[in-house]
């Protein structure tokens, strides 16, 4: 089983979770019931218990009520199947009337089986439950309120987005999207609206109007603002005091949202793969992050509870369901003076088990039949505890392979930001001795033209594969990249990798690939360098910007071009002009970091002594070969 979705639901003192959460859950069953044409009845309960519901649906509920506290935690669990696969929603409503704080709470899981975390992330969408709870109950999450549609920030309201971005207690993410012209305020919530449609419950929206732009671009720092035309997620512990952790909170451009517009009945709305891509950031983070104390206690508490009662329910299935019986033998009434004393010690030590295990006297045949009954119950207890503990076994394996994988990519990031950080020294030191060197030659003040800002990290992979397909102008031209380069691959397999990378920091390291071949080809074509792009790596006389040799790979290891399948998927598509089929085999590839989980990779075809181009055939995740087989 695994979480796709999971929002946290603060309710006011004045609520009580438990009946909101009844209410509200009985209203969303009644619906469903409803668009299956099934009796509301059928999908009914009552109290605590396991209920089978219409269509196949099962709903169980669980409840924890600790006097000491006090306290009264609920737990309903809704398992549905549908041709997507098996759904569980679970509700958690906690009531603790006397607390400090949160003394009413929801908590709201909705998992997918048999899938892997990603899957389940892009596969789930917020159930309608948590639209409905929010449209009619306050709702918060930290000091920030929780709200199923954007709000809107007018002129005297940005300081309500700037201490929703600062609340320091919050868990939730904040989207603060802005305008990008008075005549687009209108259409511009609508969109948004859209935009956020899968991270409803795990998001707080606003929707800041031109005319509070110059208001929110005075309350922001530089390093954390958001522009005309932008939508900025800010994650939870926003620290703008260093201008470093502007780069966690992510933007999405005005041009990308642009190109997943779509229009119907005169509106404008954001396509689903963009809506699926914007929400997966803040739905994984809140799947991942730590619960709050008082909802971990809770899961706890409400799993034991829900252990023990499946437990007792297991074990009445098994016994009901037991085929052989002990019937008793019939008595044969035998003189008092036949009996000899082996069947007295025998009719002792039987008196002697129905007391110790019923705590009966008689030994008649009913008596010995409820020690039959005892065993067979005690036998299926062992059996059915034997079997939760194997299956929490498994689950422990999953969760030290899974720790295992988070090690891994853990080492993998330290070594990688150890060279990142040598070849930053290595590259400042050069910069001091290159000054130093125009001191003494007495060009000290010789102008060094700043790095354009076309040449500026993308945002997203799906932002870098607009700009080397031509697809992203800046001032009404291609990017410059797109004189040598041209992306012929599957953009959606680009944008995957978006998916995976909440910091921008794959975009980044692709980005700097693509320079790579730029600088390769542009030293080719226009100052006739001799060699290949692998020479110019290692010769210290070709200026250009270059990357690590462990970067770059020249073509594939054997095993992967003896294997007729991974050859396969490394035919890649190009022009006619290049390849009459419309595609060849392209071995020569970047690996931009050492992230084993995902591996972005990117493929390339060097035709510039030919079509005066180089033809990149795939950016995506790692193709299969010796290690993802």
């Amino acid at each position: 089983m695994t979480i796709g979705y999971r929002a946290i639901l603060r309710l006011d003192r004045q609520s009580d979770a438990l009946d909101v959460a009844e209410r509200h859950l009985r209203d969303w069953l009644r619906r469903k019931a409803k668009r299956q044409n099934s009796g509301s009845r059928d999908w009914d309960w009552d109290g605590a218990g396991t209920y089978r519901l219409g269509g196949g649906a099962a709903l169980q509920v669980v409840e924890h009520h600790d006097p000491r506290e006090p306290a009264t935690r609920r737990l309903y669990r809704f398992r549905e199947e549908n041709l997507q696969g098996a759904f569980v929603v679970s509700l958690y409503a906690i009531s603790r009337a006397t607390a400090r704080e949160h003394q009413q709470s929801l908590m709201i899981e909705t998992e997918l089986e048999g899938v892997e975390a990603d899957q389940a992330l892009r596969g789930i969408k917020p159930p309608r439950l948590v639209g409905s709870i929010l449209e009619t109950e306050n709702a918060t999450d930290g000091a920030v309120a929780l709200t199923g549609v954007p709000e809107v920030i007018r002129r005297g309201d940005v300081e309500r987005v700037v201490a929703a971005i600062k609340d320091p207690s919050r868990t939730a993410s904040v989207v603060v999207a802005a305008s990008p012209g008075p005549e687009y305020d209108e259409t511009w919530r609508d969109v948004v609206r859209t935009l956020t449609n899968d991270s409803v419950g795990i998001t707080s929206k606003y929707v800041v109007y031109h005319d509070a732009m110059d208001e929110l671009k005075c309350a922001l720092p530089e390093s954390h603002d958001v522009a005309a035309g932008q939508v900025r997620t800010f994650l939870p512990g926003v620290d703008w005091a260093h201008a470093e952790d502007g780069r966690r909170h992510r933007i999405l451009g005005p041009q990308t949202l642009q190109r997943s517009l779509e229009q119907k009945n005169g509106k404008f709305f954001v396509a689903g793969p963009l809506q699926k891509r914007h929400a997966e950031v803040a739905r994984r983070r809140s799947v991942e992050r730590d619960l709050p104390p008082d909802l971990d206690r809770a899961l706890k508490i409400l799993r034991r509870a829900e252990l023990e009662n499946e437990r007792r329910q297991r074990v009445q299935d098994r016994v009901a369901a037991s085929a052989v019986r002990t019937e008793p033998m019939p008595v044969v009434q035998r003189q008092v003076e036949q009996a000899d004393s082996t069947d007295s010690k025998w009719v002792t030590f039987g008196r002697q088990l129905l007391k110790r295990w019923l705590g009966k006297e008689g030994s008649g045949p009913g008596t010995l039949k409820e020690l039959d009954q005892f065993i067979d119950e005690q036998r299926s207890t062992v059996s059915v505890a034997e079997e939760q503990l194997q299956e929490a076994a498994a689950r422990e394996d999953e969760l030290q392979e899974h720790l295992k994988q988070l090690q891994s990519n853990l080492e993998d990031l330290e070594l990688e930001a150890a060279e990142a950080e040598s070849a930053r020294g290595a590259v400042a030191h050069e910069v001091t001795e290159l000054r130093r060197r125009l001191i003494k030659a007495g060009q000290h003040d010789t102008f060094v033209a700043p790095i354009e800002d076309l040449w500026k990290d993308p945002e997203n992979v799906e932002e870098l594969v607009a700009r080397i397909s031509g697809n992203e102008l800046f001032d009404r031209a291609s990017h410059p990249a797109t004189t040598y380069i041209e992306f012929t691959g599957d953009a959606k397999e680009a944008e995957e990798i978006d998916t995976r990378d909440d910091l921008g920091r794959f975009a980044t390291a692709l980005w700097d690939c693509v320079k790579v071949l730029h600088d390769y080809a542009t030293l080719k074509r226009e100052r006739g360098f001799a060699g290949g792009l692998h020479m110019y790596l290692t010769d210290d006389n070709a200026p250009g910007h270059k990357c690590s040799l462990q970067r770059h790979a020249a073509r594939e290891s054997e095993s992967v071009e003896n294997n007729s399948s991974w050859r396969a998927e490394r035919v890649l598509p190009v022009p006619v002009s290049v390849d009459g089929s419309g595609e060849l085999y392209m071995g020569a590839h970047f690996k931009p970091t050492r992230n084993k989980s995902v591996a972005p990779r990117m493929y390339y075809y060097d035709d510039l002594d030919a079509t005066g181009k180089i033809y990149v055939g795939y950016i995506g995740m790692h193709l299969t070969n010796t290690l993802t087989n």
